[in-house]
């Protein structure tokens, strides 16, 4: 946390004009261009490196695509992975083998199978319909892992098999500072999954809750009441983290079957507590299970977010999830604070701009700067944070992939939500992880 020390000696020097993280953030505002260029100036040592890759057109077209990174893979690091199939059209239904993919190989041996080159990583799916695009945002940890920032205790690829409901790993042994520094990173929003369901009824069978226990355990749970079968053969590639002792993780459980049409009011959401928390100092993410298969009721359009759902607070002691629709749910949410993080959260109105509206397949939002210098190009974000959008959406049908939603950094001010097939609007809760000023 040295970087406190840093700021202040800019602030002194008047080199550098703070921005305040946390001022509006339902409508973030830009700062001077000047802000966060002149942080390598002071040496600074980062504890993160975070490249979010943007896989678009036909670059993977079949089963497997090859990643090449920017530089060699980090031994800690994780992946957040999100996108789908599609034609960037409104009227072609996908099946969830080619909607779904997960990392499958990395030059470390996490995997069954391993690249051949160190600045690889290998994406897989069941399916070769339809070009796959999509957001792999890699978190990497290169500097005072056990305080700052992470260690990669071990990645499990979980199987299960049709109408499966429960599985656990514990290869890879024991984590070594207690369950309580521990996240679990998987399926959408984490390594990925791969399936051979092929109707477009069954995306459920990718929609996990997923937890750790005890001293090595990791745990997934999925739904088989209600629509939708647990079609076929799934594997999960989970990442288990043990943030350092600087981090404060919670993880809590969130059940109920609340919802309601455009995510404004907090009857929308289930909550569950946690302890007090700074809004701008923390991030979450969440996994869940679903007894329903539709848009507005299906996991893939489900928002999560900290807080009540809807008011902005500066200190939060709860984290929300909802849906369009009411259906059971039941959700893991991993709760991630430290003093010197970042995060922007952003809400997009149901239907209407920056929110998803039914006719556009990508839209806009204005975001602050980042906290560390960033440089973008027509296939990465490099810099110190990435980008989370959790989404609703509408409809009683299964028409997959409309809800399946990611997003990508523009611009230093500027994010973007994308999806592959248009249809239906949606809301959503968008947040801007930022690590730039956490240094060992």
């Amino acid at each position: 946390m040295r970087i406190r020390a840093a700021m202040a000696a800019i602030a002194i020097l008047g080199l550098l004009a703070l921005p305040t993280a946390g001022a509006d953030l339902s409508n973030p505002t830009s700062n001077d261009d000047n802000s966060f260029t002149s942080l390598d100036d002071f040496n600074l040592n980062p504890s993160f490196r975070v490249v979010t890759y943007e896989i678009t057109g036909s670059a993977f077209s079949g089963t497997t695509y090859l990643l090449t990174l920017n530089q060699n893979l980090a031994t800690d690091y994780f992946v957040m992975l999100r996108g789908a199939a599609g034609d960037y059209t409104s009227g072609t239904t996908r099946s969830p083998d080619a909607n779904y993919a997960r990392i499958d190989q990395d030059p470390h041996g996490n995997f069954t199978a391993g690249t051949s080159a160190a600045n690889q990583l290998r994406l897989a799916r069941g399916s070769s319909t339809g070009d796959w695009t999509g957001q792999v945002s890699v978190i990497e940890c290169i500097s005072d892992c056990a305080a700052s920032g992470f260690a990669l205790t071990r990645v499990n690829e979980i199987t299960m098999t049709s109408g499966q409901t429960s599985a656990s790993s514990n290869k890879g042994g024991s984590w070594g500072g207690g369950i309580g520094q521990m996240g679990v990173y998987g399926g959408s929003y984490g390594g990925g999954m791969e399936t051979s369901a092929t109707a477009a009824a069954d995306h459920k069978t990718g929609w996990a809750r997923m937890w750790p226990q005890g001293g090595n355990k990791v745990n997934v749970s999925r739904s088989n009441t209600g629509p939708g079968a647990l079609g076929g053969t799934t594997i999960f590639s989970i990442y288990v983290v043990e943030w350092g002792t600087e981090w404060t993780i919670q993880r809590v459980n969130v059940t109920g079957n609340n919802g309601g049409n455009g995510m404004n009011a907090t009857s929308h959401y289930n909550t569950a507590s946690i302890t007090s928390v700074v809004r701008e100092n923390t991030w979450v993410v969440a996994y869940g299970e679903v007894d329903h298969n539709t848009l507005s009721a299906g996991w893939e359009g489900h928002v999560w977010t900290l807080g009540d759902g809807v008011n902005v607070n500066a200190s939060e002691t709860s984290v929300a999830v909802g849906a369009e629709t009411g259906a059971q749910r039941d959700v893991e949410v991993y709760v991630h604070t430290h003093p010197d993080f970042g995060n922007q959260y952003v809400f997009g109105t149901d239907g209407t701009a920056p929110g998803i509206v039914s006719g556009n397949v990508s839209g806009t939002v204005t975001i602050l700067r980042s906290r560390s210098p960033e440089t973008h190009s027509s296939t990465n974000t490099a810099s110190r944070r990435f980008i989370l959008v959790a989404n609703s959406s509408n409809g009683a049908t299964t028409d997959y992939p409309r809800p399946i939603v990611w997003g990508q950094l523009d611009a230093t001010t500027t994010a973007r939500w994308q999806r592959s097939r248009s249809g239906e609007p949606g809301a959503y809760w968008l947040q801007i992880p930022d690590f730039g000023w956490i240094e060992s």
